[in-house]
Formats: C-alpha cells, sequence, structure tokens
C-alpha cells in the first residue's frame, strides 16, 4: 500500500521517434488532450493581444524542458511533476484569472518545463528526436488552438446573441 506503482504517463511508452510519431503523439493520451485544452481555455480568458502568450509559453518551455531531458531525471519525479501540473491547470481553469495573468503564465511555462523535461528524457538523442520534439510542437499548437476555439465556442454559446436580445426587446416594445 505504500508503494504505487508508477503511472507510465510519458517515460518508456510508445515511439519517441520521427515528426509523424511527434505529431501523433499529444491525441494519444488523456493526460495530452487535457493539459492542451486547458492551455488554449486559459489563452481565451486572456485580452485579445496577449492570447497567444499562454500557448506560447507552454510550447516554448516544453522545448527548452526538452532540450534538458537527457540530464536523467528521475522518472518518479517527472510522472508526479506531470499530475500535479495537471491538477494545478483544472485550479486555474476555475478560478478568476483577473490580476494574475503573469502568475498564471509562469505557471503555464512551468507545466511546460515539466512537459518538455518527460519528452526530452524518452526522445533519442539523435534526428529523430529532433522530428519528434518537432511534430510534438507542432502538435501541441493545434491542441491550444482546439482549446482555445472550444473556450470561444462556449462563450458564444452563453451569451445571448444581439439578434436574439434585439427580437426580444421589439416583441416587447410592440406589446406595450
Amino acid at each position: 500500500m505504500l508503494d504505487a506503482a508508477p503511472a507510465y504517463a510519458h517515460t518508456g511508452v510508445g515511439a519517441t521517434h520521427g515528426f509523424a510519431f511527434g505529431l501523433e503523439h499529444p491525441f494519444g493520451g488523456l493526460d495530452h488532450l487535457a493539459a492542451m485544452i486547458a492551455v488554449g481555455a486559459i489563452a481565451a480568458r486572456f485580452p485579445s493581444r496577449a492570447a497567444v502568450a499562454a500557448p506560447l509559453a507552454f510550447v516554448s518551455f516544453m522545448a527548452f524542458g526538452a532540450t534538458l531531458g537527457a540530464l536523467d531525471v528521475p522518472p518518479n519525479l517527472l510522472q508526479a511533476l506531470t499530475f500535479n501540473s495537471m491538477i494545478i491547470l483544472g485550479v486555474m481553469l476555475t478560478t478568476r484569472l483577473e490580476g494574475r495573468k503573469l502568475l498564471a503564465l509562469a505557471a503555464i511555462g512551468a507545466f511546460g518545463l515539466i512537459h518538455g523535461l518527460a519528452h526530452g528524457a524518452d526522445a533519442p538523442q539523435d534526428g529523430d528526436g529532433i522530428a519528434f520534439l518537432g511534430g510534438l510542437s507542432v502538435a501541441t499548437s493545434v491542441g491550444h488552438a482546439l482549446g482555445f476555439a472550444c473556450a470561444f465556442v462556449v462563450a458564444r454559446l452563453n451569451r445571448p446573441s444581439a439578434r436574439l436580445s434585439s427580437l426580444v426587446a421589439s416583441k416587447r416594445a410592440r406589446r406595450s
């Protein structure tokens, strides 16, 4: 009971070579999908000019973390950091960010770094590994865009359209 089995969230699981595997990898696991959608949804809450900052922070720090990943970071530490980063991203989604955008960006960058460390530890230290990480970065950016789009659609569905509200207002005016 005191010794938990590893979750195998990243290290040693799946193919980590080549651009195509990098493109495919983030869409093959719930942890990756959740992280990508969460970062995109958080970005959608930023003002329009700053919306690109969250995905850019995640992907750039992920790339930096991947370069550090060859430093033999213990797999159990990587799994614990990755798991905890997902919990904190969930908390960020359910709280207000006003006044805390820099803190949110710093946290998102740190989570990108953690995920990058895990993938850098997995990837081979040659051209195939670099191609994998390139595909991973492209796919992660696409996932962030999907999260942004989902948040935008949800926000639009929760806001009555101007046309509908004008129709209701005109009907009320006719009744009076």
